[in-house]
C-alpha cells in the first residue's frame, strides 16, 4: 500500500445544521486525519462548528467535537497527530456551523491505498 501525505479536503460550511462532507475515506484503503483547521471570515460574529464522523446524520452518536467556538476573524486548529481520525473506505468526516456561511475548513492527513 502507498502512503501519501496530503490535503484531504477544503470547503466552506453551510447554514444552520446543513451537514457538509469534508473527507471520505480512500477507496481501496483508508484516510487518517491529522489536522483540522477552521477559519472564520466573519468580521463581527463568533461561529460554532460541530464535527461528526463515521455514521450518517447529526445524531449524538456521530459527534466527535460538538460546539467548537471560533471567534470573529479567528482560527482554530485541531491537531490529531498522535491519535488520528481513521476513515475506512466510504466513511465520512462531516461538519456544520451554527449559522452563516463564513467558516472555511481545511483537512490534512494521509491516505493509504
Amino acid at each position: 500500500m502507498a502512503v501519501t501525505a496530503k490535503k484531504l479536503g477544503q470547503t466552506v460550511l453551510n447554514v444552520s445544521g446543513s451537514v457538509v462532507t469534508l473527507v471520505t475515506g480512500a477507496v481501496g484503503g483508508h484516510s487518517e486525519i491529522t489536522s483540522i483547521y477552521f477559519a472564520n471570515t466573519s468580521t463581527t460574529t463568533q461561529r460554532t462548528v460541530t464535527i461528526l464522523a463515521h455514521g450518517t446524520g447529526t445524531a449524538v452518536a456521530n459527534m466527535l467535537f460538538p460546539a467548537i467556538d471560533i471567534p470573529a476573524k479567528g482560527t482554530r486548529l485541531i491537531q490529531l497527530n498522535n491519535s488520528p481520525i481513521i476513515l475506512d473506505a466510504g466513511e465520512t468526516l462531516r461538519a456544520y456551523q451554527d449559522t452563516g456561511t463564513d467558516v472555511t475548513t481545511t483537512i490534512y492527513g494521509i491516505e493509504e491505498v
